[in-house]
């Protein structure tokens, strides 16, 4: 970045107690957003935000995002918007007895979305969890239950070899843009700009 005044970066998404990110100093500053990702298959994607701008410690890195245009199938940021920031030490998704950022082995703006044993019967969570290549979205909560965190997560494992530990990209199903509903990633690039 050419302006190091305006963006304060300190992340180690191997030190457990590293809490800072990438957030804009300068509340006049505007700035946008782009993911690109390879999957398993070596097609490539991207995702661009018209803006994009994190808030400050106070307010637990908040994000905002503007209007989405890319090819990846399916706006899966968006749902993180207004979201704050959680690390397996600070857990701000609003779940009071799941934390998303541990289950997911990584950082992210998680949220609650949805708990299946809420809306669903048993067997119905159970059949979610266990037959669907979009578990790597959804997580065990006890024999029945399932939570959705969120419908991306690019801080995942690159080969995250339990389901909702490795990168993703959500999408409605294996027929959408990205192969396995999203869960095949092998690569991510985030990169943010002023504009």
């Amino acid at each position: 970045m050419t302006n190091q005044k305006t963006y304060q970066l300190r992340i180690d998404l191997n030190d457990s107690s590293s809490y800072d990110a990438v957030y804009s100093t300068d509340s006049d500053s505007t700035s946008n957003y782009a993911a690109y990702s390879t999957d398993s298959a070596l097609s490539s994607y991207y995702a661009v935000y018209s803006t994009f701008s994190i808030n400050n410690e106070t307010d637990k890195y908040r994000l905002s995002v503007g209007s989405y245009n890319g090819n990846t199938g399916y706006d899966s940021l968006s749902g993180s918007n207004n979201k704050p920031f959680s690390t397996r030490d600070r857990d701000n998704d609003g779940w009071s007895s799941y934390d998303c950022a541990e289950r997911h082995q990584g950082a992210w703006w998680f949220y609650e979305y949805y708990h299946c044993r809420k809306y669903n019967s048993a067997s119905y969570c159970r059949h979610y969890c266990t037959n669907y290549s979009y578990y790597c979205a959804l997580f065990p909560d006890g024999s029945d239950n399932c939570a959705f965190c969120a419908n991306s997560h690019l801080n995942g494992d690159y080969d995250g070899s339990t389901r909702g530990t490795n990168i993703y990209w959500y999408t409605h199903s294996d027929s959408d843009t990205l192969n396995s509903y999203g869960c095949s990633l092998q690569y991510t690039d985030m990169k943010i700009r002023p504009v």
